[in-house]
């Protein structure tokens, strides 16, 4: 939206600030916003970050989803959870979710059928960035033991796939809990599409080597090969994103031609893997249609920057 500046005094200015974002902010007049500068823009927030609590009632649908329904609200960004129509089945759930998903959470009243879940230790801004490059850093990590696992024909470490999995979930809800409390200054909306294709990658990655452990999938040099292209495509991606290279992007997307519509297709049609190689080709895929925020953001900030 365009704001006109008004003159004020020796040489400072004002703008108005959206009724809209003032009303949904509960600011009054003489509250103090925080204004921070970032890149070619200025952030404005309100200064106190308000304490959002919220109680649910689970009926015995959501006792038996309660896990995700609690993935939900903490990822909204709320302080305070209480939550009642519990059973011990329920609340141990709760329990495990809270322990392996949701950081900075924890139970601080739990009596019959209710309990309180309560932040005691909330992320900030200066943490998001650090957090999505270890998210980048996990698929790295998961890839070369990926590939060297298939090169010694030792497919043994999958508890050690399947920790680094949950350990990337929950640093993906940690990042969507600080996009949802206003803690990051960028595009909110392509940050939370970004962290989906991330988790999605991860996830790809992990039913990929339980398949591969669980059936007992031989060595073929041909998939070696695949995996180690993978690995590079998401250098690509990686690049893209840190090093703000949109030509990076462009190969992301040209090489869908050589990779999930060609060496990916080719392999299928000969080898004794071919659920592995539909895993692998899934992945091409997703890494494709995933470098689509990071494109979105390039082009705003080159916007941004001729405006």
């Amino acid at each position: 939206m365009e704001r006109k500046l008004i003159k004020q005094g020796k040489g400072g200015f004002t703008i108005y600030l959206p009724k809209k974002w003032v009303d949904s902010k509960n600011l009054k007049e003489g509250e103090a916003v925080d204004v921070a500068e970032f890149e070619n823009g200025l952030f404005v927030s309100s200064e106190s970050k308000k304490h959002k609590s919220c109680a649910l009632t689970l009926d015995e649908e959501g006792r038996n989803d309660v896990k995700n329904i609690l993935t939900h609200v903490y990822r909204r960004g709320f302080d305070k959870i209480s939550i009642s129509g519990l059973d011990n089945k329920s609340f141990s759930i709760i329990e495990a979710t809270i322990k392996e998903q949701l950081p900075g959470l924890e139970v601080t009243e739990h009596r019959d059928d209710t309990c309180v879940l309560e932040s005691l230790s909330d992320p900030t801004d200066q943490k998001y960035e650090a957090l999505v490059r270890f998210l980048f850093f996990i698929i790295k990590e998961t890839q070369q033991i990926i590939i060297k696992d298939f090169e010694t024909n030792r497919l043994s470490r999958f508890k050690e796939i399947e920790e680094r999995t949950r350990k990337h979930d929950r640093l993906v809800y940690l990042c969507r809990r600080i996009l949802s409390k206003e803690l990051y200054s960028h595009n909110a909306v392509l940050e939370w599409e970004l962290l989906t294709f991330l988790m999605h990658i991860q996830h790809g990655h992990y039913y990929l080597y339980q398949y591969a452990s669980e059936e007992g999938v031989k060595r073929e040099a041909e998939v070696i090969v695949l995996l180690k292209e993978l690995a590079s495509y998401f250098d690509l991606f990686y690049n893209a994103y840190y090093k703000r290279e949109i030509s990076s992007v462009h190969k992301i997307n040209s090489s869908k031609f050589k990779f999930q519509l060609g060496e990916c297709i080719d392999l299928l049609e000969k080898t004794k893997n071919p659920v592995v190689v539909s895993y692998i080709r899934e992945l091409f895929r997703t890494i494709q249609i995933g470098s689509s925020p990071i494109l979105a953001g390039l082009f705003d900030e080159k916007i941004t920057s001729q405006a």
